[in-house]
Protein backbone atom coordinates (compact mmCIF):
# COMPACT_ATOMS: atom_id res chain seq x y z
CA UNK A 1 0.00 0.00 0.00
CA UNK A 2 3.14 2.31 1.10
CA UNK A 3 4.30 1.67 -2.45
CA UNK A 4 0.85 2.19 -4.91
CA UNK A 5 0.36 5.77 -2.35
CA UNK A 6 3.87 6.76 -3.45
CA UNK A 7 3.38 5.79 -7.06
CA UNK A 8 0.04 8.33 -7.12
CA UNK A 9 1.88 10.89 -5.63
CA UNK A 10 4.72 10.91 -8.13
CA UNK A 11 2.74 10.42 -11.28
CA UNK A 12 0.79 13.69 -9.76
CA UNK A 13 3.89 16.03 -9.26
CA UNK A 14 4.78 14.18 -12.86
CA UNK A 15 1.69 15.78 -14.48
CA UNK A 16 2.32 18.94 -12.81
CA UNK A 17 -0.73 18.72 -10.71
CA UNK A 18 -0.95 20.32 -7.16
CA UNK A 19 -3.15 18.73 -4.32
CA UNK A 20 -5.65 20.51 -2.84
CA UNK A 21 -6.83 20.05 0.86
CA UNK A 22 -10.02 18.27 2.01
CA UNK A 23 -12.61 20.81 2.54
CA UNK A 24 -10.09 23.78 1.24
CA UNK A 25 -12.91 25.43 -0.53
CA UNK A 26 -15.36 25.43 2.65
CA UNK A 27 -12.93 27.47 5.11
CA UNK A 28 -13.71 31.48 5.06
CA UNK A 29 -11.21 33.57 4.36
CA UNK A 30 -9.67 36.40 6.53
CA UNK A 31 -10.75 39.60 4.91
CA UNK A 32 -7.51 41.22 6.05
CA UNK A 33 -5.88 38.35 3.10
CA UNK A 34 -4.37 39.98 0.39
CA UNK A 35 -4.93 36.95 -1.60
CA UNK A 36 -9.16 36.54 -0.83
CA UNK A 37 -10.21 37.43 -4.01
CA UNK A 38 -8.41 35.41 -6.40
CA UNK A 39 -8.70 33.13 -4.25
CA UNK A 40 -12.33 32.88 -3.81
CA UNK A 41 -12.61 33.02 -7.89
CA UNK A 42 -10.56 29.89 -7.92
CA UNK A 43 -12.33 28.05 -5.66
CA UNK A 44 -14.99 27.26 -7.56
CA UNK A 45 -13.24 26.50 -10.83
CA UNK A 46 -11.40 23.74 -8.75
CA UNK A 47 -14.32 22.02 -7.06
CA UNK A 48 -16.18 22.30 -10.78
CA UNK A 49 -13.29 20.44 -11.89
CA UNK A 50 -13.49 16.26 -13.20
CA UNK A 51 -11.66 13.30 -13.83
CA UNK A 52 -11.25 12.10 -16.84
CA UNK A 53 -10.95 8.37 -18.04
CA UNK A 54 -9.57 7.78 -21.30
CA UNK A 55 -7.97 5.09 -23.86
CA UNK A 56 -4.45 6.41 -24.69
CA UNK A 57 -4.07 3.48 -27.50
CA UNK A 58 -5.03 -0.21 -28.27
CA UNK A 59 -2.61 -2.65 -29.71
CA UNK A 60 -2.10 -6.84 -29.81
CA UNK A 61 0.60 -7.91 -27.73
CA UNK A 62 3.01 -10.56 -27.76
CA UNK A 63 0.72 -13.47 -26.05
CA UNK A 64 3.62 -16.26 -25.83
CA UNK A 65 6.32 -14.46 -24.03
CA UNK A 66 7.65 -15.94 -21.22
CA UNK A 67 7.74 -13.23 -19.31
CA UNK A 68 4.33 -11.30 -18.53
CA UNK A 69 5.98 -7.30 -18.90
CA UNK A 70 6.87 -9.01 -22.78
CA UNK A 71 2.98 -9.43 -23.82
CA UNK A 72 2.93 -5.56 -23.64
CA UNK A 73 5.12 -5.21 -26.36
CA UNK A 74 3.18 -4.78 -29.87
CA UNK A 75 3.12 -8.05 -31.98
CA UNK A 76 4.76 -6.42 -35.01
CA UNK A 77 2.38 -8.52 -37.62
CA UNK A 78 -0.78 -10.11 -37.75
CA UNK A 79 -1.93 -13.08 -36.14
CA UNK A 80 -2.40 -16.74 -36.93
CA UNK A 81 -5.22 -18.67 -36.49
CA UNK A 82 -5.10 -20.38 -32.71
CA UNK A 83 -2.18 -18.11 -31.94
CA UNK A 84 -2.40 -16.83 -28.38
CA UNK A 85 -1.64 -12.76 -28.42
CA UNK A 86 -2.43 -10.53 -25.72
CA UNK A 87 -5.10 -7.47 -25.89
CA UNK A 88 -3.47 -4.53 -24.64
CA UNK A 89 -5.51 -1.66 -23.45
CA UNK A 90 -3.12 1.96 -22.67
CA UNK A 91 -5.71 3.50 -19.66
CA UNK A 92 -5.05 7.17 -18.50
CA UNK A 93 -6.85 8.90 -15.91
CA UNK A 94 -6.57 12.58 -15.19
CA UNK A 95 -5.83 14.02 -12.94
CA UNK A 96 -7.39 10.78 -11.22
CA UNK A 97 -10.72 8.82 -10.67
CA UNK A 98 -12.68 6.82 -8.11
CA UNK A 99 -12.27 3.08 -8.30
CA UNK A 100 -15.57 1.18 -8.97
CA UNK A 101 -15.58 1.26 -12.77
CA UNK A 102 -15.04 -1.35 -15.36
CA UNK A 103 -13.04 -2.06 -18.33
CA UNK A 104 -13.91 -4.23 -20.80
CA UNK A 105 -12.45 -5.88 -24.07
CA UNK A 106 -14.26 -6.38 -27.60
CA UNK A 107 -13.59 -8.44 -30.22
CA UNK A 108 -15.66 -6.92 -33.26
CA UNK A 109 -17.97 -5.77 -31.31
CA UNK A 110 -18.61 -8.50 -28.94
CA UNK A 111 -17.40 -8.36 -25.55
CA UNK A 112 -14.82 -11.22 -24.75
CA UNK A 113 -13.60 -12.92 -21.56
CA UNK A 114 -10.37 -13.78 -22.77
CA UNK A 115 -9.11 -17.06 -23.59
CA UNK A 116 -5.88 -18.75 -22.00
CA UNK A 117 -3.50 -18.10 -18.90
CA UNK A 118 -4.55 -14.90 -18.10
CA UNK A 119 -8.73 -14.54 -18.35
CA UNK A 120 -11.84 -12.91 -16.87
CA UNK A 121 -13.68 -15.32 -14.70
CA UNK A 122 -17.14 -13.44 -14.51
CA UNK A 123 -20.33 -13.56 -16.13
CA UNK A 124 -20.49 -10.66 -17.56
CA UNK A 125 -16.32 -10.48 -19.06
CA UNK A 126 -15.68 -7.11 -17.29
CA UNK A 127 -12.79 -6.13 -14.76
CA UNK A 128 -14.17 -3.40 -12.51
CA UNK A 129 -11.10 -1.27 -11.82
CA UNK A 130 -9.66 -0.08 -8.14
CA UNK A 131 -6.87 2.36 -9.29
CA UNK A 132 -6.22 5.72 -9.24
CA UNK A 133 -3.63 6.11 -11.07
CA UNK A 134 -2.97 5.29 -15.10
CA UNK A 135 -2.23 1.92 -15.99
CA UNK A 136 -1.74 -0.66 -18.93
CA UNK A 137 -3.60 -3.55 -19.15
CA UNK A 138 -4.03 -7.03 -21.14
CA UNK A 139 -6.23 -10.40 -21.55
CA UNK A 140 -5.09 -13.33 -23.59
CA UNK A 141 -6.86 -13.83 -26.98
CA UNK A 142 -6.50 -16.61 -29.38
CA UNK A 143 -8.27 -15.58 -32.91
CA UNK A 144 -10.19 -18.74 -34.56
CA UNK A 145 -11.01 -16.75 -37.69
CA UNK A 146 -9.23 -15.65 -40.69
CA UNK A 147 -9.87 -12.56 -42.72
CA UNK A 148 -9.85 -8.89 -41.37
CA UNK A 149 -11.37 -7.92 -37.04
CA UNK A 150 -11.28 -5.30 -34.77
CA UNK A 151 -10.50 -4.77 -31.23
CA UNK A 152 -11.59 -2.36 -28.93
CA UNK A 153 -11.08 -1.62 -24.94
CA UNK A 154 -13.66 0.51 -23.61
CA UNK A 155 -12.76 2.05 -19.86
CA UNK A 156 -16.11 3.28 -17.05
CA UNK A 157 -18.46 1.10 -19.47
CA UNK A 158 -21.64 1.39 -17.01
CA UNK A 159 -20.72 5.80 -16.75
CA UNK A 160 -20.05 5.25 -13.50
CA UNK A 161 -17.80 7.99 -12.88
CA UNK A 162 -18.98 11.85 -13.68
CA UNK A 163 -16.41 12.75 -16.10
CA UNK A 164 -15.36 16.21 -18.02
CA UNK A 165 -15.53 14.36 -21.03
CA UNK A 166 -17.31 10.86 -22.40
CA UNK A 167 -15.97 11.35 -25.64
CA UNK A 168 -12.56 9.33 -25.23
CA UNK A 169 -13.81 6.17 -23.32
CA UNK A 170 -12.80 3.85 -26.18
CA UNK A 171 -10.59 3.12 -28.35
CA UNK A 172 -10.01 0.49 -31.51
CA UNK A 173 -7.96 -0.72 -33.81
CA UNK A 174 -8.06 -3.31 -36.78
CA UNK A 175 -6.11 -6.04 -37.39
CA UNK A 176 -5.59 -9.12 -39.87
CA UNK A 177 -5.97 -12.88 -38.78
CA UNK A 178 -4.07 -15.21 -41.13
CA UNK A 179 -4.19 -18.63 -41.64
CA UNK A 180 -1.32 -20.39 -41.52
CA UNK A 181 0.22 -23.50 -43.18
CA UNK A 182 -0.08 -25.68 -40.44
CA UNK A 183 -2.31 -25.40 -37.00
CA UNK A 184 -0.84 -23.79 -34.10
CA UNK A 185 -1.40 -25.81 -31.10
CA UNK A 186 -3.50 -24.28 -28.53
CA UNK A 187 -1.58 -23.39 -25.79
CA UNK A 188 -4.49 -23.69 -23.00
CA UNK A 189 -4.87 -25.57 -19.29
CA UNK A 190 -8.26 -25.62 -18.99
CA UNK A 191 -7.82 -27.15 -15.00
CA UNK A 192 -5.64 -24.36 -14.42
CA UNK A 193 -8.03 -20.64 -15.13
CA UNK A 194 -5.58 -17.35 -14.75
CA UNK A 195 -6.28 -15.31 -12.40
CA UNK A 196 -7.65 -12.71 -14.82
CA UNK A 197 -6.48 -9.24 -16.75
CA UNK A 198 -2.85 -8.32 -15.90
CA UNK A 199 -1.50 -5.02 -15.50
CA UNK A 200 1.30 -2.86 -15.22
CA UNK A 201 1.28 0.79 -13.72
CA UNK A 202 2.55 3.83 -15.27
CA UNK A 203 6.14 5.14 -15.12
Amino acid sequence: MRGACRFIIVLACAIGLTPTPAGAGNRPTPPSSAGAPAAQQAGPAVAARRPDLSVASVWLGKGTATHTDERFEPLGRSPWVGEKVSLVCDVRMSPSAPGGWSIAWYIDGQITCGEGDFMIHTPSCEFTWSFSGGTTAFIDYVPHTPGSHTYRCTVDVHNAVQESSEANNAKQVSFTVNQPAQPIPRLISPQIPGPGPQFRPLH
